[in-house]
């Protein structure tokens, strides 16, 4: 899908998210800002300045981040705007990269993040948040999150290449990586080699030059694909 001549690039890019000491649903748009270039600053805002969240929450409404959501970008154009995955679609059109290329692939590519959504919520509700019971936690190792590996698995075999949509990466291969990174740091007992097709795609993903850059600088940087070898985990 090319972009359309309305669409006007941004020079810079401000993301706003929550410090909460991991690197949650900011993250892959943070991956997405890094592989493609794009000049940004990210912020992150102590938990502590969120007193009297309402009435800061209407302020962000009322220019443009309807919902108050967050992670929360700026464009420079006066307007706020929220959410991780649609932000992540409107700067793909903006910048015009990873999109699909035709209404199949846009609606692949649609379904493929709603799913996102499903596996990331029941990642946090299940491992992250709140202090899970060992039962809520085992039933995401145990059932969850193969169910979710074994969907994707599927659809990362669909075409020739090591990304959701072949050789060309887009918003959703970003979307992925986060949660397979998710997986892997907390120990959910991923062996990526039981899944070729993602083993694939992570080595790829892993080897773009940004992205490589990137993730030796952050505090939990490094391969994922590595840390999910059965030699270098506790599990096996």
């Amino acid at each position: 899908m090319s972009s359309s001549s309305t669409i006007q690039q941004p020079t810079k890019i401000k993301v706003t998210y929550f410090d909460f000491g991991v690197l949650g649903f900011g993250q892959p748009l943070k991956l997405l800002l890094e592989d493609s270039g794009t000049d940004y600053e990210y912020e992150l805002i102590p938990l502590d300045r969120i007193d009297g969240w309402d009435e800061q929450q209407a302020k962000l409404m009322a220019r443009g981040n309807h919902f108050g959501t967050f992670p929360m970008a700026d464009f420079g154009d006066g307007k706020l705007r929220g959410g991780s995955v649609p932000l992540m679609r409107l700067i793909s059109r903006k910048i015009g990269k990873y999109l699909g290329s035709n209404e199949e692939d846009e609606y692949f590519l649609d379904t493929a993040s709603d799913f996102y959504i499903d596996w990331q919520r029941s990642f946090a509700s299940n491992i992250h948040f709140r202090k899970p019971s060992l039962a809520l936690q085992k039933d995401y190792k145990e059932l969850l999150a193969p169910r979710m590996y074994k969907k994707f698995e599927h659809v990362y075999g669909l075409h020739d290449g090591p990304y959701i949509l072949g050789h060309e990466i887009t918003y959703v291969d970003f979307l992925t990586y986060h949660n397979i990174n998710g997986d892997v740091r907390k120990d959910c007992q991923i062996d990526l080699n039981k899944w070729p097709n993602l083993l694939r795609f992570v080595k790829a993903f892993e080897e773009r030059p940004a992205i490589k850059s990137y993730l030796s600088t952050i505090e939990s940087g490094g391969s994922i694909f590595l840390l999910s070898q059965p030699s270098s985990s506790s599990n096996n």
